[in-house]
C-alpha cells in the first residue's frame, strides 16, 4: 500500500551541492516561479520564469549578478511520479536513448509506493530509491551506448535541500558585498602567476600568466599574452579556480581546483 504523506508547499527556493566534476553546473541555488517569491525587473538576481510542468512547481537556476552566466537549468518533476529532473529545458524526465525528450543532466527516483509531493527536498535518502544520478559521457561502451553518448552515474555527494526566503536575502546581499569587492580584489592579487606541472596534452597550460585590469565573475583572472591563449579564472558558481582557453562560466575547461581561497597561485593540486 502506498505510505501516508502530506501535501506539501513548494519551497521558494531550492539548494543543491555536493557535485564534482563533469555537470558541476548543477551546484547552485533554483528559485520557485511563482509570484510571490520572483523580483521581476530587480538587479538582485536574474532567473528564468516558467510555468509549471507535469502539474508540478517549477524552480529555475538562479545566476548571480555580475557573473558571465546566463545558464538555464531547471528543476522539475518528470512525467513518471517518482522521479525529479534537474534539466536544460522542461519535458518529461527520460534520456532520449530511453525514448524521451532529453535535456537531463540529473535525476533521483523515488521508492515506489512513496507517494507524490510538491517538495523534492523533502525525499530523504530513506525515500530514494537511489541517489542522485548525474549524466556523465560513456568513456567506453556501455550497455550497447556509443562512446560520448550520455549514461546517468550514480553520485551519493549530490544534496538538494529547501532555503528559505530569509537565507537567500542573506546570500544576495554577500553577492552585492562582493560584487562591490571586485576592483580591490584585482589590485591586491599577485601580478604575475606561474603555472607548472601539467603533462601532455596539458602541457599547452604551463607558463607565466598575466592578471588582467577587469574582474571576471567577480574576481581576478589571469591570461597568456601570446598564443596559445591560456586563462585562469574564478567560475561563476564561486566554487573552483578554472584553467582554460577561453574566459567563460567555467563549465568548458581543461583543469580546475575546487577551494575557496582567494588566491589560486598557492601550491594547490589541480585535477
Amino acid at each position: 500500500p502506498s505510505l501516508l504523506h502530506r501535501s506539501a508547499q513548494p519551497p521558494p527556493f531550492l539548494h543543491i551541492r555536493g557535485r564534482r566534476g563533469t555537470n558541476d553546473i548543477i551546484n547552485g541555488i533554483y528559485a520557485l516561479s511563482d509570484a510571490s517569491v520572483w523580483t521581476t525587473g530587480s538587479s538582485s538576481y536574474s532567473a528564468v520564469h516558467v510555468a509549471r510542468q507535469n502539474d508540478r512547481p517549477v524552480w529555475s537556476l538562479v545566476n548571480p549578478p555580475g557573473t558571465n552566466s546566463e545558464r538555464q537549468l531547471f528543476v522539475y518533476r518528470g512525467t513518471e511520479l517518482d522521479t525529479w529532473i534537474v534539466g536544460t529545458r522542461l519535458g518529461d524526465g527520460r534520456l532520449k536513448s530511453e525514448g524521451g525528450e532529453g535535456g537531463i543532466v540529473a535525476r533521483q527516483r523515488l521508492c515506489a509506493g512513496v507517494g507524490d509531493t510538491n517538495d523534492p527536498s523533502e525525499i530523504s535518502a530513506e525515500l530514494a530509491e537511489a541517489p542522485w544520478h548525474v549524466a556523465e559521457p560513456c568513456t567506453d561502451a556501455q550497455d550497447g551506448r556509443p562512446v560520448g553518448s550520455l549514461a546517468l552515474v550514480a553520485d551519493p555527494l549530490v544534496c538538494l535541500q529547501s532555503m528559505s526566503e530569509e537565507r537567500f536575502s542573506e546570500i544576495r546581499s554577500n553577492w552585492r558585498r562582493t560584487f562591490g569587492a571586485c576592483s580591490t580584489r584585482v589590485a591586491n592579487a599577485p601580478k604575475v602567476v606561474e603555472v607548472s606541472g601539467f603533462p601532455e596534452p596539458l602541457d599547452v597550460l604551463n607558463g607565466r600568466l598575466e592578471r588582467r585590469p577587469q574582474a571576471w565573475n567577480w574576481r581576478p583572472a589571469w591570461h597568456r599574452l601570446v598564443q596559445p591563449a591560456v586563462f585562469l579564472y574564478r567560475d561563476a558558481a564561486d566554487s573552483k579556480w578554472v584553467l582554460g582557453l577561453a574566459l567563460g562560466e567555467g563549465h568548458q575547461r581543461l583543469a580546475h581546483v575546487y577551494t575557496g581561497l582567494e588566491n589560486p597561485a598557492c601550491g594547490l593540486v589541480w585535477e
